[in-house]
């Protein structure tokens, strides 16, 4: 029997307080394609300005706030009550394998529970029943866009944008599993319908301007995050995503002054100390950078990339033995790091010692024979050696 547009509302509901534990077992897709169908013309959606479907956005938060303030009902903590209501809805799908309510309510329980994979199970074979349900399609791609399933993603999701071309969430997601897979035109397209459909959605304007970025488009994603950063003086995103364009567009103090305003407002994330020390070498305050990155590296230990940025600041600062000491370490651990033997030969030079920079190109490309930049700056540093 067909169900109505509203049915999908009462399977992710209906026993959402009989909670489970989580158990081992390997449940695995069983599903799959070959190739992803073809998308939804996104016309239809901006044909579409109205829908009976609820954002699957907003029903995804009511959901899980269903399911969060079940698990604080006193009586699912007693000891087995809830594997045995695990092992009682799993009775139910035997004895009734097309019971959607059961099926879809153990896909959230494991999607909560951070499975996806088991979760996925459920859901695919709630969709197997119900291939109409819009949102299920959008939990399934969820699930599957969490384990690295991006092609699968992008099918589900073409399938909810079928039943419901008018889901925000639905195109924002779309777009970026087209991201991930480096189809970076259909993203675009994907987002920009979004914004089309709910032009205020600040999400979908961030993830455009990344991705113009990305994709070298300057113009497009500086006039983005400028305008976000406008109207939101504390959207940190935005304003970091600005600071990193003005230093591609050589406005350096003006990055500088985002970056340090962020400071001095409490941010440390790795990135931004990390973009916040660039800044400073890139305006040539190399002791400025060493110090945040002296910090970092004790903070961070493990983080490699840290490393070339230290060696970049001693040599900046003519610490020539400790960005040798440096660059050495990073070629060990990072054999087929280009820019590692650069920095060295470059060091090598500075002090003086052009024959040991050729030494270290030359060792460079026998290990990676006919490689363009190494082979350009062997030449380079030879003629300035046999003009000295």
């Amino acid at each position: 029997m067909k169900r109505t547009r509203s049915s999908n509302s009462s399977h992710c509901f209906a026993g959402f307080l009989t909670l489970f534990v989580l158990v081992s077992g390997n449940a695995s897709l069983a599903f799959g394609y070959e190739q992803i169908t073809e998308p939804k013309s996104a016309q239809v959606a901006l044909n579409n300005p109205g829908a009976s479907y609820a954002s699957f956005e907003q029903y995804h938060q009511t959901l899980d706030d269903l399911f969060e303030i079940a698990f604080m009902i006193p009586r699912y903590d007693e000891e087995g009550g809830l594997n045995k209501m695990i092992i009682s809805l799993n009775q139910k799908i035997v004895e009734n394998p097309e019971d959607v309510d059961s099926l879809v309510t153990l896909g959230h329980l494991y999607r909560i529970l951070k499975q996806p994979s088991e979760a996925n199970y459920f859901y695919q074979r709630a969709v197997a029943i119900e291939s109409n349900e819009p949102h299920l399609h959008c939990f399934s791609a969820l699930m599957l866009y969490q384990v690295g399933e991006y092609n699968e993603a992008i099918n589900e999701l073409n399938t909810s944008l079928e039943v419901d071309p008018v889901d925000v969430h639905a195109w924002l997601a779309r777009g970026r599993a087209y991201a991930r897979i480096g189809k970076f035109e259909s993203a675009i397209n994907d987002f920009e319908v979004a914004l089309k459909l709910m032009p205020e959605n600040q999400e979908a304007r961030m993830l455009l301007g990344q991705l113009y970025a990305k994709k070298g488009d300057a113009d497009e994603a500086y006039e983005i995050f400028e305008a976000l950063s406008s109207e939101d003086m504390e959207n940190r995103v935005a304003r970091f995503n600005l600071a990193i364009m003005k230093l591609r567009n050589n406005e350096k103090k003006a990055a500088i002054k985002i970056l340090e305003d962020m400071f001095l407002k409490g941010v440390r994330d790795l990135d931004f100390m990390s973009q916040l020390s660039i800044a400073y070498m890139d305006n040539e305050d190399y002791d400025k950078a060493l110090k945040i990155l002296d910090v970092l590296k004790f903070l961070f230990p493990e983080k490699n990339n840290l490393d070339f940025l230290l060696a970049e600041a001693h040599r900046n600062l003519k610490h020539f033995n400790k960005a040798i000491q440096l660059y050495r370490m990073i070629i060990v651990a990072k054999p087929d790091y280009v820019d590692g033997y650069i920095g060295l030969a470059v060091t090598f030079v500075e002090k003086g010692s052009s024959v040991e920079a050729l030494k270290v190109l030359k060792g460079a490309l026998r290990h990676m024979p006919g490689n363009e930049r190494l082979l350009k700056w062997e030449e380079r540093i030879s003629k300035n050696y046999e003009n000295v």
